[in-house]
């Protein structure tokens, strides 16, 4: 059976309208658009997201437990867990520097994540929410939440503490963390270890190190000024342009390529 040659006109007329629709087609997908939605409807454009804000101040906070409290911690099955994103990368239970605020009266610093300390029977107890307290004459603390109750967690003796209020710096180093009694009642109750003097007031816990400092590249956190392109001079003899079109057609060279009979028999 022999097929004849298609009329070249016709033929053309006919690439062209499927070239039309297929770069409609391709338009719609690249824009995103529903091909079977009605024209005359409009896509719904959502604002973007707003990046979080950025960090105020940066540093951690370091809590290491001392031999002691580490020797009751093996005798009596009691396993501490770090609450992200608190972390021990570099081997010490480390808490990322989550706020601070710098004054010369009082300053304070508040370290994210927490830890969980787990015992035999199912005991355990959560501290989060730790805050670093420095006083001018007085000695620094921690405060924390313990199973969502606050208070006093840590008395620091022994402590070196400096600060730089114009550039935003503290440092606290050398500091033995010493129970307070509300935080020795609460451990030894919840872990079933009230008969452990190592854990009664007083005694230490562990060796705290604190630093914190002001991101300075950080002027508005809520966002950032964009910078403005600079102006360009309209170059003599422009004219201005007030609507356009584009035109597109099948290339001749493709019409005679199928007006010759390739592929149609």
């Amino acid at each position: 059976m022999v097929v004849g040659r298609p009329d070249p006109e016709r033929l053309s007329r006919r690439l062209q309208a499927a070239g039309l629709a297929l770069v409609t087609a391709l338009l719609l997908a690249l824009s995103g658009a529903d091909p079977s939605l009605d024209r005359a409807s409009a896509a719904t454009l959502e604002p973007c997201p707003k990046p979080p804000p950025a960090k105020r101040f940066e540093g951690e906070g370091t809590l290491v437990l001392s031999g002691g409290v580490k020797k009751v911690f093996r005798r009596h099955g009691i396993r501490q867990k770090l609450i992200s994103p608190a972390n021990s990368f570099t081997g010490r239970p480390t808490y990322p520097v989550k706020n601070a605020g710098l004054a010369g009266k009082k300053s304070t610093v508040s370290l994210a994540g927490g830890f969980r300390l787990s015992g035999r029977d199912d005991r355990a107890v959560r501290v989060s929410a730790m805050r670093l307290v420095v006083r001018a004459g007085g000695a620094p603390s921690i405060s924390a939440r313990v199973e969502g109750k606050k208070m006093r967690l840590f008395r620091l003796a022994g402590a070196r503490v400096s600060r730089n209020l114009k550039s935003g710096v503290l440092n606290l180093r050398g500091a033995s963390a010493k129970l307070t009694r509300k935080a020795s009642r609460s451990f030894r109750k919840r872990l079933g270890l009230n008969r452990v003097r190592r854990l009664s007031a007083g005694r230490t816990w562990g060796r705290l190190v604190v630093f914190a400092a002001r991101n300075n590249k950080v002027e508005n956190p809520e966002a950032e000024t964009p910078v403005e392109p600079p102006f360009l001079e309209r170059p003599p003899g422009s004219s201005d342009i007030t609507s356009a079109g584009i035109s597109w057609r099948v290339r001749e060279s493709f019409i005679r390529y199928v007006a010759v009979g390739a592929g149609t028999s």
